[in-house]
């Protein structure tokens, strides 16, 4: 994670997301994907804060990031790249939501923002 005063106002990008595991059984392989995407977003270019919630059968991730373009390119490589190809196989759903702040986002209004996406189900 990059260093940044959090008492300073900074711009930041904000990424919520939340994932329904199938079922126990898909469980060991949803933890598996889940602890690598999440050691990489320690180390990605540009991660301010890594923050995750897991009340089973739900799973909630609460990334902040210095820019879009750096969420983007931890998004669509390396372990979390990985973990998208079978989330189908692991959940029934999930919803994201995106936005910009100048302050740190509380899971609060993570919790609330992402209740005003529709949940996308998914096949396998």
């Amino acid at each position: 994670m990059c260093e940044v005063d959090l008492n300073k106002s900074i711009h930041m990008f904000i990424s919520a997301t939340e994932l329904r595991v199938k079922s126990i059984f898909k469980s060991p392989l949803f933890f598996r994907h889940a602890m690598r995407s999440i050691k990489q977003s320690y180390q990605a270019e540009g991660n301010i804060k890594t923050l995750t919630k897991v009340p089973w059968p739900k799973a909630y991730t609460l990334t902040i990031w210095k820019s879009k373009e750096d969420m983007l390119h931890y998004r669509n490589s390396g372990a979390h790249k990985d973990a998208m190809k079978v989330m189908s196989e692991v959940s029934s759903s999930f919803r994201s939501i995106h936005w910009e702040s100048d302050t740190m986002p509380l899971w609060k209004d993570a919790m609330e923002k992402l209740q005003t996406v529709e949940l996308i189900k998914l096949r396998k």
